[in-house]
C-alpha cells in the first residue's frame, strides 16, 4: 500500500517550513527549498521510496497535544498551558546579556550555566545567517561564544534541517531550543529514531504567537531605507525591553526602530500563514518554556524580565540552581498572571480565532492539521478578522502593493 509523502502536506498548505522530514528520509530524496516567501521540502519522487516516515515526523499535520504531552510529564494540565509544574519570572545576572537579549536573557544564561557545569555537550540554537544578515539559521552552539551569538528573538521562519542528522552521527547530550513548531518536530522525530533520542537531555521552547515570512526584512529595508547589503549586524530586538530593531552597517551607521513601532504597524502582513492554525503557544512539549512578560508591574522594567514555565521537577531544580549560583534570578509567579500576560493564546491558540480560520479553511474544502483540543465557538467578529488577516498576508506576499502597508502604518 502506498505510504503519502510530505508533498501531501505542502499541497494541503500545512507545512510548517520546519525541515525535520529532510533528515527523517532514508533515501535522501528531500531538500528543504529556502524562498522569501516560504521554507518547503521539494521530493526527487525518483528517489522516494514510499516509506511515510516523513509525514509521521511532521509537525505540519498536526498532532494531538494533549495526548502527547500525557506520555511525557505526570505533572497537571492546563487548558492553555499543557503541562505545569510552576511558573516564575526572571533575568541574567549578567547585565550586558540581560540589555542585550529579547527579555532579561535567562535562556541564554542557563544554557551558559548548563555548559559550564557539563548538563551538556551542545544546544541546537537559532542565530543569524553570515551572508545574510536578517535571516536565520540553525545550529550545534558547543562554546559560550556560540551561545550568546544566538541570544534574543528571531522573528522571520526558521528551518532546523541538519540539526537532527547532525545529533545522530555525533552521539552526546544535546538540548534543543526552538519554537513550539520546532519542539513538536523533535518529539516526533525521536519517536522514530531512538539514537536522537537518548541524545536530546533536555527540550526548551519560546513562546510563541506568530511568525514572519522572510520577505518581511526585505519590506523593512525599503521602509526605514537600509540597504540590504551594506548591514554588518542586524537585531530584532537590541538594548532593553521591549527594545529595538536594530541595523548596524559596514559604514559605521546606526539605525533604531522602537519595537511596538515596527510590530504593530507590519505585523499582520508577513505572517506566516501556517501560523493561523497553530494552537501551541507555550511550547506544550517542552521541558520548560520562556518568553515575555508584558504587563504591570513587569512591563515597567525597560531592562529585561522573562517569564518562564517548568513541567517537571527535574528541570525545576537545575533551574533553581542555576539561580542559587549565581546566573539568573528567579522570582515565583502565579500561574493566573502568566495567563494575563499571554491574553493572545486564550483569544487565538485556544479560543475564537483558531476556531474562525479552521472553519474558514473547511468551507473552502482545505485540510486542518490534527489536535485534541476543546473547539470554541468562533465569532462574527473573529471571522471578519480572520478574513482580514488573509487579506493582509496576501499584500504582505506582493512588493508592489507594499505602499498600502506604509499608508495604513500608525507609526509613520
Amino acid at each position: 500500500m502506498r505510504k503519502e509523502n510530505i508533498d501531501w502536506v505542502v499541497k494541503s498548505g500545512l507545512c510548517l517550513g520546519c525541515g525535520i522530514c529532510q533528515d527523517a528520509c532514508p533515501s535522501n530524496c528531500i531538500k528543504i527549498l529556502h524562498g522569501s516567501k516560504s521554507i518547503r521540502p521539494v521530493i526527487d519522487s525518483n528517489r522516494c521510496i514510499e516509506c511515510g516516515i516523513c509525514t509521521q515526523t511532521c509537525p505540519g499535520r498536526g498532532l494531538k497535544l494533549k495526548n502527547f504531552a500525557s506520555k511525557l510529564y505526570n505533572v497537571e494540565h492546563d487548558r492553555y498551558i499543557g503541562p505545569y509544574y510552576k511558573s516564575y519570572t526572571g533575568w541574567s545576572c549578567d547585565d550586558m546579556i540581560r540589555f542585550h537579549s529579547a527579555s532579561g536573557g535567562v535562556v541564554t544564561q542557563f544554557l551558559l550555566y548548563l555548559l559550564h557545569h557539563k548538563y551538556m555537550d551542545g544546544v541546537a540554537v537559532v542565530g543569524f545567517d553570515d551572508k545574510n544578515k536578517m535571516l536565520s539559521h540553525s545550529y550545534i552552539a558547543r562554546t559560550e561564544k556560540d551561545i550568546i551569538n544566538a541570544r534574543s528573538s528571531k522573528y522571520c521562519t526558521t528551518s532546523i534541517e541538519g540539526i537532527a542528522t547532525e545529533i545522530k552521527n555525533n552521539p552526546g547530550r544535546y538540548i534543543i531550543v526552538g519554537l513550539p513548531c520546532h519542539i513538536q518536530a523533535f518529539r516526533l522525530f525521536e519517536e522514530k529514531f531512538k539514537v536522537v533520542k537518548d541524545s536530546i537531555v533536555g527540550h526548551f521552547s519560546i513562546y510563541c504567537s506568530l511568525n514572519k515570512i522572510n520577505i518581511s526584512t526585505k519590506y523593512y529595508c525599503n521602509r526605514y531605507k537600509v540597504l540590504y547589503e551594506q548591514i554588518r549586524k542586524f537585531s530584532y530586538r537590541d538594548d532593553g525591553c521591549m527594545g529595538y530593531m536594530k541595523f548596524e552597517c559596514y559604514d559605521e551607521s546606526e539605525k533604531k526602530i522602537p519595537y511596538i513601532h515596527y510590530w504593530l504597524g507590519t505585523h499582520s502582513f508577513f505572517v506566516n500563514k501556517r501560523c493561523l492554525l497553530c494552537n501551541d503557544h507555550f511550547g506544550e512539549l517542552a521541558d520548560i518554556s520562556f518568553g515575555d512578560i508584558n504587563i504591570a508591574p513587569y512591563n515597567a522594567d525597560k531592562i529585561g524580565i522573562s517569564s518562564i514555565v517548568t513541567k517537571t521537577p527535574f528541570w525545576d531544580n537545575i533551574l533553581t540552581n542555576a539561580a542559587n549560583d549565581g546566573y539568573i534570578e528567579l522570582h515565583d509567579l502565579p500561574k493566573d498572571v502568566l495567563l494575563s500576560s499571554q491574553k493572545y493564546v486564550i483569544i487565538h491558540k485556544k479560543g475564537a480565532g483558531i476556531s474562525a480560520m479552521r472553519n474558514i479553511r473547511r468551507w473552502f474544502g482545505l485540510k486542518n492539521p490534527i489536535h485534541d483540543d476543546k473547539i470554541q465557538k468562533a465569532t462574527f467578529k473573529m471571522y471578519i478578522k480572520q478574513f482580514a488577516s488573509l487579506l493582509m498576508m496576501e499584500v504582505g506576499k506582493r512588493p508592489y502593493l507594499w505602499f498600502i502597508i506604509k499608508i495604513l502604518d500608525r507609526y509613520k
